[in-house]
């Protein structure tokens, strides 16, 4: 059941869709400077094939210090194909998050996105 969308539109229970995916570091998944301090990567949900915005959820998995990274559940230019995840700096440190970092611990990032296809 979804009870509401971000557009604010409902469609039918029976079309009613979950789609998730995984961006694999090394794999699906390259790291681009959105500034010199913040790093961002496009989560295409554009194959989930949903009618209009969907409500889409991310996590970052990583070998270290993914738990103290800003950011990783907070998406921009939210559409039906997509979005836009953002990484600032770590809580409780004052370091940046760099494309090196985010490749030395593999980060991932695992998305859920949940919305109508009719």
């Amino acid at each position: 059941i979804i009870t509401s969308t971000p557009s604010g539109n409902k469609g039918i229970e029976p079309c009613a869709t979950t789609c998730v995916g995984t961006m694999r570091h090394g794999s699906t998944l390259t790291w681009i400077p959105h500034s010199d301090r913040v790093i961002k990567i496009y989560v295409d949900i554009s194959a989930c094939g949903f009618l209009d915005t969907p409500i889409i959820t991310t996590t970052l998995e990583g070998d270290s210090w993914n738990d103290r990274v800003t950011g990783t559940s907070s998406v921009r230019n939210l559409s039906k194909k997509g979005a836009w995840l953002l990484l600032y700096g770590m809580v409780d440190h004052h370091e940046t998050v760099t494309i090196s970092i985010a490749n030395m611990y593999n980060y991932n990032v695992h998305w859920s996105a949940f919305g109508y296809t009719c």
